[in-house]
């Protein structure tokens, strides 16, 4: 089995959350960053990336640091591919706490030489580059895009190979890929943790 390595973004800035840290913010009884630890586990590799060293003290989990973290995920994305041990890495917005190991499993299934990333595909045709695999051959273009300062990930995966993965095909619901920007966001997944699993 190809060996790779999981990355956790969780440096943004969470304006939308009046600077409330998405990543500990609760659900079912744990944090965000708490929950998506849970569902990597196998990976022989796990790192998060943040803006500065200190902000998550406790956790056993190597941290890298994302030297231009107002760029928003691209650099992110870029910190990750320069900083993990293998080739394909298994990038993770800390503010996605529904993603499952299953759904990520499935992901790992299609890594294959022809394509440079593999992105889940909701069924109103979205992708979503937050919770998706990347080669590390990815990241001179990464680098690229950085340098003529075009952050947009949607922009950097058009120029990409992508192997889409359409959850429709995969057996999951689009919520799997929730993620809270918004009090009004974080609302709603409360109310959903009050029904049965």
């Amino acid at each position: 089995m190809t060996k790779t390595s999981a990355v956790i973004l969780a440096g943004g800035k969470n304006r939308r959350l009046s600077g409330t840290d998405k990543a500990l913010l609760y659900y079912r009884g744990k944090t965000f960053i708490d929950h998506i630890l849970g569902e990597l586990t196998g990976f022989p590799e796990i790192l998060i990336s943040t803006d500065r060293k200190n902000r998550y003290p406790g956790f056993a989990i190597d941290i890298i640091i994302d030297p231009k973290p107002d760029l928003g995920p691209i650099s992110g994305l870029q910190s990750a591919l320069s900083n993990a041990r293998h080739d394909w890495v298994f990038i993770i917005a800390c503010d996605m706490p529904l993603v499952t190991r299953g759904l990520i499993q499935k992901l790992t299934l299609n890594l294959i030489n022809e394509s440079n990333s593999v992105i889940p595909v909701t069924r109103d045709g979205r992708f979503h580059p937050l919770c998706a695999f990347y080669h590390k051959r990815t990241l001179p273009l990464v680098n690229s895009q950085i340098k003529k300062g075009n952050y947009r990930m949607m922009d950097l995966i058009a120029l990409m190979k992508v192997k889409e993965m359409k959850l429709e095909n995969l057996d999951f619901p689009d919520t799997i890929l929730t993620n809270i920007n918004t009090p009004e966001d974080y609302d709603s997944l409360i109310i959903q943790q009050k029904e049965p699993l």
